[in-house]
């Protein structure tokens, strides 16, 4: 059951499978030496095994082969020591969690010099809530909590990503996923463990296409939350050909799930030359082709995110078909216990853009809610699954936005064919029982020279919009930029 190991240990620093073999193995493979793997067109298979393949040492590649039945079928982990040069190429993998993961489990690990190219990763055969709910096929990371290992991860890097030219076949959740750290498990909300100084920086994706992600093809995010000092810098997004259902691609410095986020930051970030199209209806929320956040609030009440901070972004010459594009300072799920201060979003150029069928085709607001306390799950609300109390006393907040900002945002020269609304543009959009006082989306904003062709010519311009027990705190501005139509 396990005569690759065996191959892999007795092999010098090149091995070459015999050709179209199938090799059934019971446990993870560990490569522990710098070797070169010719698959030669062989299948590795196991029945439901958490891991194929774990590389924790540099000068490794591996190329032409298949994987099926592993929950994870190619992990990379220096477990705190450092792992770079490391290549796989043409793999084909039959998916049944995660095609690739490469991140660190423990303080001080290392990742550099990554390369994932011409790779075949197939989930469900046709999407549905079942099949390809959960699917995540390449994620990256800096640090991600491990079954048995530390707590705590601080000082992790994982530096000079390359993802080009892979297919993402079948139904998935997320296509490609990166992050500075994520907990090991959303289930259960638990807070014992901690991030600090963990960084992602020069990771490209290129050419790369995928046929339908529920959720997106793209989540890029600093920070899950209990973490401090995140950073990720340089990420280009370019050439690839993207299907969706809720955001074509999102990009969120602070993914507050649970605990506290302080001082996360993205920056230095290209979207160029897309296609993004959507193509699965009624996932339950509703579709931004592109959704760029400082700080995000999810389905934990609890939260709280101080001064993220998301900058340097330039998105131009995509297409986006079926959803517009979304600028948020916060946005929060829920009605429930979370605070967000003095969060940033600064320096984004969006131009030379092409946006189809959009209802929305620019959404720029400080500050966002939905106010849910269900779980909304494609388009029906589950009693069954509550993410926070019901509410009795109405006159004390939930969500509290305090001093956020958008600032430096120039929108221009793009184009719009079919849309209802022309701009949504808020300083604070509010429901359920939100407070906002002092957000602001005024400073050095620019919106020009953007063509539209045909649509509803309507357009919301409101320093506050509140519904049911939100209150305006004061303080709540928009520029007049806005009011141009």
């Amino acid at each position: 059951m396990n005569e690759l190991l065996t191959l892999i240990e007795n092999a010098g620093a090149e091995l070459t499978l015999e050709k179209d073999a199938v090799y059934e193995i019971d446990r993870e493979v560990r490569i522990e030496k710098a070797i070169t793997i010719h698959g030669n067109g062989a299948i590795v298979r196991a029945d439901k095994k958490a891991i194929g393949l774990l590389v924790t040492v540099s000068c490794v590649t591996v190329e032409d082969l298949r994987m099926e039945g592993f929950l994870c079928a190619v992990q990379v982990d220096p477990f705190g020591g450092e792992c770079e040069n490391i290549a796989f190429r043409n793999l084909t993998i039959d998916m049944l969690y995660r095609a690739f993961l490469v991140s660190s489990c423990e303080s001080e690990g290392i990742i550099r010099n990554v390369t994932i190219e011409d790779c075949t990763l197939r989930g469900a055969d046709q999407w549905n809530e079942d099949e390809g709910a959960g699917l995540v096929p390449i994620s990256v990371s800096a640090a991600k909590l491990r079954d048995g290992c530390t707590r705590t991860v601080k000082n992790a890097i994982a530096e000079n990503i390359m993802i080009k030219n892979n297919r993402i076949l079948g139904g998935m959740r997320i296509g490609m996923s990166v992050s500075t750290s994520v907990p090991v498990s959303f289930v259960d909300g638990s807070l014992d463990y901690e991030f600090e100084n963990n960084v992602v920086r020069n990771v490209s994706f290129i050419g790369n296409s995928a046929e339908a992600c529920w959720d997106s093809p793209f989540n890029i995010m600093s920070g899950y939350g209990n973490s401090k000092n995140d950073l990720m810098e340089n990420v280009l997004i370019e050439g690839n050909d993207l299907g969706f259902g809720i955001s074509g691609c999102y990009l969120h410095v602070a993914e507050t799930l649970f605990g506290a986020t302080y001082d996360p930051k993205i920056r230095g970030v290209r979207i160029m030359n897309n296609h993004l199209k959507r193509v699965i209806e009624d996932v339950g929320e509703p579709s931004r082709g592109l959704f760029l956040t400082a700080c995000r609030g999810d389905y934990y009440p609890g939260v709280r995110s101080y001064h993220a901070v998301l900058e340097d972004v330039e998105v131009a010459g995509n297409v986006i078909d079926g959803a517009g594009i979304v600028i948020a300072g916060i946005y929060a799920l829920l009605d429930g216990d979370m605070t967000f201060d003095r969060n940033i979003v600064q320096r984004v150029d969006i131009h030379h853009n092409r946006i189809l069928n959009a209802d929305y085709a620019f959404t720029i607001e400080t500050a966002q809610t939905e106010a849910r306390i269900y779980d909304w799950n494609f388009g029906y609300p589950r009693h069954d699954k509550r993410w926070a109390p019901d509410i009795t006393d109405h006159s004390v907040p939930t969500l509290k936005f305090l001093n956020n900002e958008i600032r430096d945002l120039a929108i221009h020269d793009n184009e719009i064919d079919g849309y209802r609304y022309k701009v949504l543009a808020s300083a604070a959009d509010l429901r359920g029982h939100a407070y906002a006082e002092g957000n602001k989306l005024t400073e050095n904003i620019t919106f020009e020279n953007n063509t539209y062709n045909v649509g509803e010519n309507h357009f919301r311009v409101a320093g506050f919009i509140g519904e049911d027990y939100a209150t305006d705190g004061g303080g709540n501005v928009v520029s007049d930029v806005f009011r141009t139509f």
